[in-house]
């Protein structure tokens, strides 16, 4: 399998490299693409932001060189749901599940799942294991069912494991501690 970088951007050979590694090791973890030969990837603009695009039928993704494992991984799945050959949902939520599902390497944040932001930051493990569970639930439950248990589920976890808000509870405290008058007086 190879990466073709294609760049207006001349001067910037090393973040190519940076890139066309990291597109290449995001590859291992789909096999279905193999077969294409190749994969372009399109700068999309100068900057570190962490953004993506797939083009429909093609095997072409754009990618910035601030992109994460997790988005180079998502739009690598949004080629694999163009195929239509997977039986996977199209949908940004579901590329998002897939993607997290697939491997660890891009289990992150999924920017199109509601509540994944809070799971993430709660516990990173139990936020894969969601949403491995729920590409089994799409499989069980069908076209619509999986993606409402998902967010059941994720908002039911949010609600018993949510972080303090650290500046709220000291706040809190602060206002709720017994002033510290002392009956004793220095002026006696």
């Amino acid at each position: 399998m190879d990466v073709e970088i294609r760049s207006k951007y001349k001067r910037f050979k090393q973040e190519e490299e940076i890139l066309k590694q990291k597109v290449l090791t995001a590859l291992k973890y789909f096999p279905e693409l193999q077969e294409q030969g190749f994969i372009t990837v399109h700068i999309l603009e100068l900057g570190n932001r962490d953004k993506g695009m797939a083009y429909r039928n093609t095997t072409d993704i754009g990618l910035t060189f601030g992109s994460s494992m997790h988005t180079i991984g998502h739009e690598l799945m949004h080629l694999v749901q163009h195929t239509n050959q997977y039986n996977l949902p199209y949908s940004e939520f579901a590329c998002d599940v897939w993607t997290v599902a697939r491997t660890d390497v891009f289990n992150n944040v999924c920017p199109y799942v509601k509540g994944s932001e809070q799971t993430f930051k709660i516990n990173p493990i139990k936020h894969r294991q969601f949403m491995i569970k729920a590409v089994k639930y799409y499989k069980k439950l069908g076209k619509y069912k999986w993606a409402n248990k998902l967010k059941k589920e994720l908002t039911q976890f949010i609600e018993v494991n949510k972080i303090p808000d650290v500046v709220t509870d000291y706040h809190i405290n602060q206002q709720n501690k017994p002033s510290e008058v002392s009956g004793n007086s220095s002026h006696d």
